[in-house]
């Protein structure tokens, strides 16, 4: 099957740069459990967009959505990453539906920051800027069980947010996430809430003053990162 042959080229063209040295170096970045080769982020992007303009013609959507399922069972760190950037090269054929296909992925195949933070904020921003009803599938990813899902409930604005005033839609999903006890999940709401200033910082200011002390402290922290010293020391006052 083309899908299969295809993802074999992919695969092969990852493993050739592959370096065992960089491969605990690589596991330090991660609390959770990676299965890594050894290929660096920027390198896994040449390889795939390389890959992806000599087989444009061959990657129609399903093609790639089954070349990205087959990258992904592997296991393989490089592999999935791989497939969250070939998946974004098709966004403009993505339709509401597309974000049954994404819950899937993050309920069965995340399983990292890293993963979470590549697919969410480029292909599922997308999808909400596009489709904006789809916030109602953000406010129950965060409150579901599975910890991707709720990060991936904030991370998905980070991107959209630095181009348009999203603080309409970030602060309700932030208040779902306001006693969540995974510091993943507020590492992501304050880094949300830091892009989301630069475009309504009152509103954003607004609501931490009001919220200040049920935010955890690490949002909190990010989410002030860029403000001014005054701004700061009010904000971390307890």
């Amino acid at each position: 099957m083309l899908f299969k042959k295809l993802s074999s080229e992919l695969k092969s063209g990852i493993q050739k740069k592959a370096d065992k040295s960089q491969v605990s170096s690589m596991k330090r970045y991660f609390r959770e459990t990676i299965n890594p080769i050894g290929v660096k982020h920027p390198v896994i992007r040449k390889i795939t967009m390389d890959f992806y303009k000599l087989h444009k013609e061959e990657l129609d959507f399903k093609t790639t959505v089954d070349i990205c399922e087959n990258l992904l069972k592997t296991g393989v760190y490089e592999f999935g990453i791989a497939a969250f950037n070939l998946f974004q090269k098709h966004e403009k054929e993505f339709d509401k539906n597309t974000a049954l296909l994404i819950e899937k992925w993050i309920s069965k195949y995340v399983s990292n920051w890293a993963f979470c933070d590549i697919l969410c904020p480029k292909s599922m921003g997308f999808l909400i800027s596009h489709h904006p009803s789809l916030i109602n599938t953000l406010k129950k990813w965060a409150v579901s069980k599975n910890l991707w899902l709720r990060r991936a409930s904030i991370v998905s604005f980070v991107i959209i947010s630095r181009k348009k005033d999203c603080a309409k839609e970030v602060i309700p999903i932030t208040k779902l996430l306001l006693n969540d006890k995974e510091d993943l999940v507020h590492k992501a709401t304050g880094w949300t809430l830091r892009e989301a200033a630069k475009a309504n910082k009152p509103a954003i200011l607004a609501f931490l003053r009001k919220h200040k002390l049920k935010l955890p402290r690490t949002a909190l922290r990010y989410a002030i990162e860029h403000f001014s010293d005054a701004e700061k020391k009010e904000l971390m006052k307890t």
